[in-house]
C-alpha cells in the first residue's frame, strides 16, 4: 500500500509544480514587461531582481488554484487507465485514497500560508524600497540631454543633465493621468537634495481639464517632488505592511485588516476545498459520469475564484465587517457544493 501511495502522490505533485512552473513564468514576465515600459533604460540586473521579488506575489495565487488543477489532471490520468479502479479492487478502501490527495492538499496549504504570510509582504516590501532607491541612484542617467523622453504616461526634456552634481536645466515634464487630464511642470533647475528629493526652482505647474475645458496654473520659486514620481511609478500597490496574524486578528474590525486577513486564511481554505473536490472525482466509474465530475469541478473552482475575489474587495471597501460573512459562510458553502457532489456521486454510483 505504500508504493501505490508514493505513485498517486508523486504523480500529483509532479503535476502540480509543473503547471506552478509554467505560470509562475508567464505571469513575472508579464510583471517585468509592464516595468520595462514604466521604466526605460533599466540595467538587466534590477529587472531579474525585481523579478525575483515579485515572485512570491505571483505564487500566492498560482499555488492555491494550480495546486487543485494539477491534482485533478494527475487524477483524470488515474481514471482513464482504469488505475483507480485497480487499486480499489487490491483492497485500497476510498477513504485512504482521498487521503492520499489530501496529503498533497496539506502541503499545498501550508506553501500558500508561508507565501501569504511570510515571503509575499518581505518581498513586496524590499521590491518597493529597491524600486525607490534606483530611482533615486539612476533618474539623471536615464535622461537624456535635448531629448523628449517618454516614461510610461510622463513625457520628460531637459536642455542640459549634469550626472555629477544631479543636475537638469530648463526642466519640462507633461504628465496624462487617468481621466485623460495633462499636468505640465517646467523649471529653469531640477537638482536632487541629499535626502533623496528633487527640488526645481523658478517655475510653473499647470494642469488641463480637457473635459471640463479648465486650466489651472501656478508658480513657484522653490519646489519638491521624490525621484519615482517623476518617473511615473505607482508603487502605492506595493505598501503591504508585515503584520503577523495575532495582530491582524486583534483589529480584525478595519476594513483593511480584515481584508488582509480573509486572502491569509481564505487562500489556504480554498486550496483545501478544491483538493477535497478533486480527491472525490476520482470515483468516476464510466466516461459520462467523469464527463459530469468535470463539469461539477470546474464549476466550484470557477465559483471559489470568484468568492475569493469578491470577498476581498468587500471586505477592503467596508462592506463587510465580520469574518464570518467573510470566511466562514463562503466556504461553507462551497464545502457543503463538494458534499453534495460527492452525495449525488454515491448515489448514482
Amino acid at each position: 500500500m505504500v508504493s501505490y501511495q508514493r505513485y498517486i502522490v508523486q504523480n500529483i505533485l509532479k503535476k502540480v509544480f509543473q503547471l506552478i512552473s509554467v505560470f509562475a513564468i508567464i505571469f513575472s514576465v508579464m510583471q517585468i514587461s509592464e516595468l520595462n515600459n514604466e521604466l526605460e533604460g533599466v540595467s538587466t540586473r534590477f529587472l531579474w531582481m525585481c523579478m525575483l521579488y515579485s515572485l512570491p506575489s505571483v505564487l500566492v495565487t498560482v499555488l492555491t488554484f494550480m495546486f487543485p488543477l494539477g491534482a485533478f489532471w494527475a487524477t483524470s490520468k488515474y481514471v482513464e487507465n482504469g488505475e483507480v479502479n485497480s487499486i480499489s479492487i487490491l483492497g485500497v478502501p476510498d477513504r485512504t485514497l482521498i487521503g492520499w490527495v489530501m496529503q498533497c492538499g496539506i502541503l499545498g496549504a501550508l506553501l500558500i500560508w508561508l507565501a501569504v504570510s511570510v515571503v509575499e509582504p518581505l518581498a513586496v516590501a524590499n521590491r518597493s524600497l529597491m524600486i525607490e532607491n534606483y530611482t533615486k541612484r539612476h533618474i539623471f542617467s536615464m535622461i537624456q540631454p535635448d531629448t523628449f523622453q517618454s516614461q510610461g504616461r510622463l513625457m520628460i526634456y531637459a536642455d542640459d543633465v549634469d550626472t555629477s552634481t544631479h543636475t537638469l536645466k530648463n526642466f519640462f515634464a507633461a504628465q496624462l493621468d487617468k481621466n485623460n487630464d495633462w499636468t505640465v511642470v517646467s523649471s529653469k533647475k531640477l537638482k536632487e537634495t541629499k535626502s533623496g528629493s528633487a527640488e526645481l526652482e523658478d517655475g510653473q505647474a499647470t494642469r488641463f481639464s480637457l473635459l471640463e475645458n479648465k486650466k489651472k496654473s501656478i508658480s513657484f520659486s522653490n519646489a519638491s517632488v521624490f525621484p519615482y514620481k517623476l518617473l511615473n511609478i505607482d508603487i502605492s500597490i506595493n505598501n503591504i505592511k508585515v503584520k503577523s496574524f495575532t495582530r491582524l486578528w486583534e483589529r480584525r474590525q478595519r476594513p483593511e485588516e480584515l481584508s488582509r486577513l480573509c486572502w491569509m486564511i481564505g487562500l489556504p481554505i480554498i486550496c483545501m476545498i478544491m483538493m477535497l473536490m478533486v480527491s472525490f472525482t476520482m470515483f468516476s466509474q464510466s466516461r459520462s459520469r467523469y464527463s459530469y465530475s468535470m463539469i461539477s469541478f470546474i464549476g466550484v473552482f470557477s465559483l471559489s475564484i470568484l468568492s475569493i475575489i469578491f470577498i476581498q474587495r468587500q471586505t477592503g471597501r467596508g462592506y463587510i465587517h465580520s469574518i464570518e460573512y467573510a470566511l466562514i459562510l463562503p466556504n461553507m458553502f462551497l464545502l457543503s457544493l463538494v458534499f453534495c457532489y460527492r452525495y449525488l456521486q454515491r448515489f448514482f454510483r
